[in-house]
């Protein structure tokens, strides 16, 4: 999931949250992580995955599913971000798909580069603790779509995938992108002064899954007044984000005074962690129409709109600098 609109400097200093998923026919798609050309020979077809088989191995959850499953069936494909290798690593892919053909191939007598692959629909980005998972369609450039195909679709815990082929059925997959291979050091967390995305505190050993679970019960209920956060503090946190924003021009709020911020929720303390939502009272947000959520290791975190995943964020007090 598992980053498609600009808002505040506040998803910006939030931008490591995130943020996205049995045909009728018969297709890869319904199968594992590989495919039998004979029924005998299996092939390897990481770091691709059907989509049933990373919704069945936890890499998709059922909100992310039925996300893809939605711009897939009405055809909005999101090419303006695959123009951007920040949103959707689309080198990377090609990459990594050519390589998958080339290791599978039987031929031997042609070499598929990354020149040779297409991306041509971004479906959505889903983001794990160790891994981030891209729903794409893919294919080589010497495949023509075809035409008068037959019509295809497939069913997976109660949501339906709709194609207008077999082949572009196929060309439907999720690329798993390896974050972390092995455990991470809290100073290495990646993260912005002592701001850091929820996944990220989690990472780093902040937060703990009950510490999650707990945040999660109070914003997906939107109870944002169990707790008072301190005047001091609450201070200190917006002076904070003016200061990284005016020496950050690039986080795009420079323009930004104390008064123009607002935390409006306030979730608690924990090893010395404020997790809060604050927001810059100027933006314009767009999109408001899409709800937003993500899960950290198993713990869902829901939003009224899709822009507000950007202002819950942990505030590390005494935080280990770079």
């Amino acid at each position: 999931m598992k980053k498609m609109k600009r808002l505040s400097v506040f998803l910006l200093i939030g931008l490591l949250i995130f943020s996205l998923f049995a045909p009728a026919c018969g297709s890869s798609n319904a199968g594992d992580n590989s495919t039998s050309s004979s029924g005998v020979e299996e092939i390897d077809t990481s770091p691709f995955y059907t989509v049933q088989a990373a919704y069945e191995e936890g890499l998709l959850n059922k909100r992310e599913i039925t996300i893809i499953a939605d711009y897939n069936n009405r055809h909005i494909y999101n090419t303006q971000y695959l123009e951007d290798e920040k949103v959707v690593p689309v080198t990377e892919i090609k990459q990594a798909y050519a390589e998958m053909k080339n290791k599978n191939s039987k031929a031997g007598n042609f070499i598929l580069t990354a020149d040779d692959i297409e991306v041509y629909a971004y479906l959505a980005t889903c983001e794990g603790i160790y891994d981030t998972c891209f729903a794409v369609k893919v294919k080589e450039k010497s495949e023509e779509m075809a035409v008068d195909g037959e019509s295809c679709s497939f069913e997976l815990d109660g949501v339906t995938f709709n194609f207008e082929t077999r082949e572009e059925m196929d060309e439907l997959l999720i690329y798993k992108r390896i974050l972390l291979s092995e455990p991470i050091k809290p100073e290495d967390v990646e993260h912005t002064g002592p701001f850091y995305s929820l996944k990220n505190a989690y990472i780093a050993g902040f937060l703990t899954q009950e510490d999650l679970q707990t945040i999660s019960d109070n914003n997906n209920q939107r109870k944002y007044d169990t707790q008072v956060l301190n005047d001091e503090i609450a201070m200190e946190i917006k002076q904070t984000c003016i200061r990284l924003a005016k020496e950050n021009p690039g986080l795009g709020g420079s323009r930004l005074e104390v008064e123009d911020l607002e935390i409006y929720a306030f979730f608690g303390v924990y090893n010395d962690c404020y997790v809060i939502r604050i927001k810059d009272r100027t933006r314009i947000t767009t999109d408001v129409e899409r709800s937003g959520g993500y899960v950290i290791d198993g713990v869902p975190f829901t939003f009224q709109y899709y822009y507000e995943q950007g202002d819950l964020v942990v505030y590390k007090q005494e935080y280990i600098k770079l």
